[in-house]
């Protein structure tokens, strides 16, 4: 009887121990590495922002409120009528478990029409989509973004350097794969916030740059650490995990950072660009 209570309590204190040891990890090793890439609003207020937009019509494909802050549109709404709202509920999936499982934080989700996201800059997010969602078109605008864009080349949709304006990759007709990137800025005059956009040529790649950033920061992190970056990606069709970086763009760094980027970033078959800001 006696070692039968013995072997309860002692299962009930090695629980406990597993337990306390996961907390412990995920507190001080897990938790401080995840940071370094969405930013320290994690503990206080992130954001996961949606692109919020009606069924197509045919004369107006994604009407939506009109936004509270001036920006600068890169293409009229007709060149949008193949994108669609299918990737954002995966995207936020993928996310918002990203931070179950490295942080125990839940993430607020909200419209980027929303009146206080829309008109506010002073917040952290991930925004899901491309030139349909307010927040990514803030962050692709802003001085800071020195990484990546979005250019109409020839009726077809193109990612080009932001820097230099030279072409990155282009849309194709036949693709197995579709194309996006993940870029991550701390926006001008605002440094302690974390803007971060995930968003493709059409929904797999929207889809799989959230699949990637949720489930591959830690390898992201091994060659960005908490710097600005962007990684432009591939993703076939219908492969959310099938996504892969084919590039990756960071800011100036010193001789000894440029060298083990280096070394990591062709480990992982894909090339490493330093870019001015």
């Amino acid at each position: 009887m006696l070692n039968a209570i013995f072997n309860i309590v002692g299962g009930i204190l090695a629980g406990f121990a597993v337990i306390l040891l996961q907390y412990f990890y995920k507190k001080y090793l897990i938790a401080p590495k995840f940071k370094q890439i969405f930013g320290k609003d994690v503990n206080n207020k992130f954001h996961i922002i949606y692109a919020l937009y009606d069924a197509p019509r045919h004369d107006n494909y994604f009407p939506k409120p009109d936004s509270q802050v001036p920006r600068q549109h890169v293409c009229s709404g007709q060149n949008l009528q193949r994108v669609i709202s299918y990737a954002q509920p995966k995207a936020v999936g993928y996310l918002v478990n990203a931070f179950g499982r490295n942080i125990k934080t839940s993430p607020s989700i909200v419209s980027d029409a929303d009146k206080g996201i829309d008109e506010s800059d002073e917040l952290s997010f991930v925004s899901i989509g491309g030139l349909t969602n307010f927040k990514t078109l803030d962050l692709l605008n802003n001085r800071s973004n020195i990484f990546c864009n979005f250019e109409f080349i020839n009726n077809a949709i193109a990612i080009i350097n932001k820097n230099s304006g030279e072409l990155i990759i282009e849309s194709k007709k036949g693709e197995v794969f579709d194309y996006g990137f993940i870029i991550k800025i701390h926006p001008e005059g605002k440094p302690d916030r974390t803007w971060i956009c995930c968003a493709g040529f059409g929904i797999w790649a929207t889809s799989g740059a959230a699949w990637y950033l949720s489930n591959k920061w830690e390898e992201i992190r091994k060659w960005a650490g908490k710097k600005s970056f962007a990684c432009v990606i591939k993703t076939k069709i219908e492969k959310d995990d099938s996504t892969k970086v084919i590039e990756g763009f960071i800011g100036k760094t010193n001789y000894l950072s440029k060298v083990i980027q280096a070394i990591r970033c062709r480990k992982k078959c894909f090339r490493l660009t330093e870019i001015s800001g």
